[in-house]
């Protein structure tokens, strides 16, 4: 699967240029020093073109560079907007020799425009699990995961658990792929039930989240998971009422 990237909505751009330089005896100089073409588009190939005017003169690639092409005293230069800067930074200019107590000015005009962007290849998607709908593992992951310092993967299930009103599950990370384990199956006790939105975890390992429906007036819950070491404890932090919300989903 190729995908490619396009992030911004508009092209490349040229700040730093000089207003003005100045050399004596036809000594060579560098015109381009601190221009900076920036391309928001990652990935794009760029093309810069620089016109010369007036007195003109030769423009030459620097130490370590060997991409400047010229046509008709028009000068190119192809590649990423980070190569084309670190070129025409290094970009020599040879003024056209001029005779004996005269002086002479030649004008530079830089444009630049995308001429295509690059191509990242990905390897197709793995599925690392997946849900079987039996009650002890849970079934209809709707939220995102979250993840901690091992590598380990968090989430809810909407449904499934030991009651079929979702639950909190793990994915332990091993050497050939994901264990999953089933933290905290939901009940209907009163209590918190199909948990649609994602997880966040404190310091401690305890985790928090809501539920859309469940609690003291059946219209969704604030809960906490409180690590204990061997297992998780649930805490209901906040039952909503309607009146003051209800079914949070996120």
């Amino acid at each position: 699967m190729a995908a490619k990237w396009y992030v911004g909505t508009t092209g490349p751009t040229i700040s730093g240029t000089n207003a003005s330089q100045s050399t004596v005896a036809d000594a060579s100089i560098d015109p381009f020093s601190g221009v900076v073409i920036t391309d928001p588009n990652i990935g794009a190939i760029d093309t810069l073109t620089i016109t010369l005017t007036g007195a003109g003169g030769t423009l030459t690639d620097g130490a370590g560079f060997a991409g400047l092409t010229s046509l008709g005293g028009v000068y190119t230069l192809i590649g990423s907007a980070a190569t084309i800067t670190s070129e025409l930074d290094a970009l020599i200019f040879k003024p056209t020799a001029g005779g004996p107590n005269t002086s002479s000015s030649t004008g530079f005009t830089l444009s630049v425009a995308s001429s295509g962007y690059g191509t990242t290849t990905y390897s197709a998607p793995s599925t690392l699990f997946s849900f079987s709908g039996a009650s002890a593992i849970g079934a209809n992951p709707v939220s995102g995961l979250i993840t901690d310092a091992a590598g380990d993967l968090f989430g809810t299930t909407e449904n499934g658990g030991s009651s079929n009103f979702g639950g909190v599950f793990e994915l332990v990370k091993n050497g050939s792929g994901y264990t999953q384990n089933t933290l905290f199956s939901f009940n209907d006790a009163l209590g918190p039930t199909h948990p649609v939105g994602g997880l966040i975890a404190d310091t401690a390992g305890d985790l928090f989240g809501t539920t859309e429906k469940g609690g003291a007036n059946g219209a969704g819950t604030v809960f906490e998971l409180v690590n204990t070491g061997s297992g998780y404890s649930l805490t209901t932090i906040a039952s909503f009422t309607s009146s003051n919300g209800a079914n949070p989903v996120a």
